[in-house]
């Protein structure tokens, strides 16, 4: 499976916001070049995936911190999902956090957030794509 970033195409607001209206106006998205806490991408682009079947991609998350963090993710939604909400990441380590895509419905594209928060307040995103066949 491929994780695809694109950093560039999404350094601010804007095109979250016109993907999702209601919901990005609202994340504080603008990552700090100076965070000790990230995802390995902010993009996931699933392959094209057979109703009732699922793929996953796993995105790493990485502390480079000198504490250890607790971490929840946010249900992302339907029909990505994820089977780990919770998990601790100790200083100076990172974990590969499966994400799952299983559609619904036929000829399909399908858009999301995957949303990651620490237990101090530090927050991630990545965006997911998914086409159903």
């Amino acid at each position: 499976h491929v994780i695809t970033s694109h950093t560039n195409d999404f350094s601010s607001n804007q095109h979250l916001e016109n993907v999702f209206p209601n919901t990005v106006s609202r994340l504080p998205w603008e990552p700090s070049s100076k965070s000790f806490i990230y995802m390995s991408t902010d993009y996931v682009n699933f392959p094209e995936t057979k109703v009732g079947e699922q793929t996953m991609i796993k995105i790493r998350v990485i502390n480079k911190d000198t504490c250890t963090h607790q971490f929840q993710v946010i249900r992302p939604q339907s029909p990505f999902f994820v089977v780990h909400h919770e998990f601790e990441l100790t200083p100076r380590h990172s974990a590969r956090l499966p994400i799952y895509f299983k559609p619904t419905k036929e000829s399909q594209s399908f858009d999301g957030i995957l949303a990651v928060r620490t237990t101090t307040g530090h927050q991630m995103f990545a965006i997911l794509r998914g086409n159903s066949l």
